[in-house]
């Protein structure tokens, strides 16, 4: 029997009690492709639809996740806009980049991550970048950036800090491609082994690639951005307001 890639699953309030393990084992099987449920739109129901993944893109090789917890891709839990702020010195440049990258990204995940002015009174932002003279690390000669991804036991993402190497900035096109790269791995991507066309290509194929996001890119933050809103229908059922 062939797997459908494009599941959906409706669990009616008069269904029953719905609870925090039945989210949790619904999420698991419709990660794996493995449920299918007809399209009916009842009053009270929970609607969960992943994307439909071409037949031609494959995990691990044409995009990857950060990693996994019981099962998952970690990713965020969407309840209010992800905030994020470019810290200390930057250019005009670099706030034209940030912005075409973080559109980039909305549009693909539909996510909503909101650009905050560091300046203004208001709490850390849920992911922060800045310019460093130097990266430290094993493959710190091969980066133009590092992310740092936090995401706890149950695998949400908590918060991200990203460095760009200074030395980058003066080609627009470019950087804005290194800040697409590092925040993807601030929502939950991590490097595919081929990656042709893709933004989250290694940085040895980064410069070969298109200005814009691939097929495995769209994809996988598409399929980050409906498992953020999963994890934030699960946070209200722990609240029990579908009891």
């Amino acid at each position: 029997m062939d797997r459908k890639h494009s599941v959906a699953a409706y669990l009616p309030s008069t269904a029953g009690k719905i609870t925090r393990k039945r989210i949790d084992n619904m999420i698991q099987k419709l990660a794996k492709g493995s449920i299918t449920v007809a399209d009916n739109t009842a009053n009270g129901a929970v609607r969960w639809e992943f994307p439909q993944k071409p037949e031609h893109l494959r995990e691990g090789v044409d995009y990857e996740f950060l990693r996994r917890v019981n099962g998952l891709p970690i990713s965020w839990k969407v309840t209010e806009p992800i905030t994020v702020s470019f810290l200390g010195r930057r250019d005009q440049e670099t706030e034209i980049a940030l912005a075409k990258a973080v559109a980039m990204l909305n549009d693909a995940s539909r996510l909503k991550l909101r650009i905050i002015n560091e300046d203004a009174k208001a709490a850390q932002a849920d992911i922060e970048l800045y310019y460093v003279d130097c990266l430290q690390g094993s493959y710190s000669n091969n980066q133009l950036g590092q992310t740092v991804t936090r995401s706890d036991s149950e695998g949400v993402i908590t918060s991200a800090t990203i460095k760009l190497l200074s030395s980058i900035r003066g080609d627009n096109s470019l950087l804005t491609r290194i800040i697409a790269h590092e925040l993807g791995h601030g929502l939950g991507l991590g490097h595919p082994s081929v990656a042709e066309g893709e933004i989250m290509a290694a940085y040895s194929e980064l410069a070969k690639q298109p200005h814009d996001l691939g097929p495995g890119d769209k994809y996988a933050l598409r399929y980050l951005g409906i498992l953020a809103s999963h994890r934030a229908q699960r946070s209200e059922v722990k609240r029990g307001e579908f009891m």
